[in-house]
């Protein structure tokens, strides 16, 4: 019985951690909680631990996407519209869609929280202070910002490069630290939308691809780019890699779309999307859309691969190498 409470009383906490760390909820907030039939429980938690700062809380439960960035309906969107803060806490992410941009861009705080378990919301890497990611995100995003050609390497044999001249970096350290953010605790991170055509090369992904029947790889997959576009795969589960990219029956669907570095040193790999990507230590190619985050290509698919202790550079100067920041931000 103990242990049970135990793990009720760590589940609490973590959800404590995200309202007052991440969402910095105010009373009188209009707040929106959207589910689906698998954290529909975890929802109503959610729920409950909100009633500490309104009563103004709608909690709708939706059919699960297929997708990471599937569209969400006009009557859910509208919802979106009317709150002041949301928490998309269905199993595959919204973060990638045109109704999360719309919410974020009228000023509405969004915490995308896919993949949320039990286990996420006790795991030591919520239990931080996001507010000191703040600077070092906004700092990487203008070196992104000001940043012409990224080339990245890793032991494993990574070597890709791309531009991303003329794309404006996204600072998200994991909390929305003004109106119109979004946060993905305990994804602390900055991104950046990669020119659609410019990716050349292969990718070595050997820390995870957080989705079913990947997670966190024993064996890393291949990825060769050529014109922006992933045109084949290598390695164990490389077929049934190309077979996700497939089902969507879009090519554009394999065009490298974002560039993102993790910041938090409390997280670490465990085949969870936020958790992984947010790993300090790691960096992430998003495949598929990114006009989101500031590019030109609209789908409803997005798909990360994170990298474990990378190289990169921009404008040939290292930012990292091996998985350590040898600048300072």
């Amino acid at each position: 019985m103990n242990n049970i409470k135990n793990e009720f009383e760590k589940i609490e906490e973590g959800f404590d951690s995200i309202l007052n760390n991440s969402a910095f909820l105010e009373k009188e907030e209009k707040i929106l909680i959207i589910s689906d039939q698998f954290t529909k429980n975890i929802g109503n938690i959610l729920e409950k631990q909100c009633t500490k700062f309104t009563n103004s809380i709608s909690h709708i439960t939706v059919p699960a996407f297929a997708n990471h960035g599937e569209s969400i309906s006009k009557e859910i969107e509208k919802q979106m519209l009317s709150s002041t803060t949301i928490f998309g806490l269905t199993t595959k992410s919204m973060a990638h869609t045109e109704s999360r941009l719309k919410a974020t861009e009228n000023g509405i705080k969004y915490l995308s929280l896919p993949y949320y378990s039990k286990d996420v919301l006790k795991d030591k890497s919520l239990l931080v202070d996001f507010r000191k990611f703040i600077k070092k995100s906004e700092n990487l995003a203008l070196i992104f910002s000001k940043g012409k050609d990224v080339h990245i390497t890793s032991q494993n044999g990574t070597d890709l490069k791309f531009s991303i001249e003329n794309r404006i970096g996204n600072p998200a350290p994991g909390c929305c630290y003004k109106r119109g953010v979004i946060a993905s605790p305990p994804d602390a991170e900055t991104n950046v939308a990669i020119v659609e055509n410019s990716t050349y090369g292969k990718l070595i992904v050997d820390g995870s691809i957080p989705i079913e029947g990947f997670g966190l790889l024993e064996q890393p997959i291949t990825i060769y780019f050529e014109n922006g576009y992933a045109i084949s795969f290598a390695g164990e589960k490389s077929n049934l890699l190309k077979e996700k990219f497939e089902s969507t029956n879009n090519k554009k669907s394999r065009i490298a779309g974002e560039f993102g570095v993790g910041l938090n040193p409390k997280a670490k790999l465990i085949g969870n999307m936020l958790q992984d990507e947010g790993a300090l230590g790691t960096i992430h190619i998003g495949i598929g859309s990114n006009s989101t985050i500031g590019g030109l290509n609209h789908v409803n698919f997005h798909l990360d691969h994170i990298i474990r202790n990378p190289t990169f550079f921009i404008d040939k100067k290292c930012i990292m190498e091996n998985g350590k920041f040898v600048i300072k931000i």
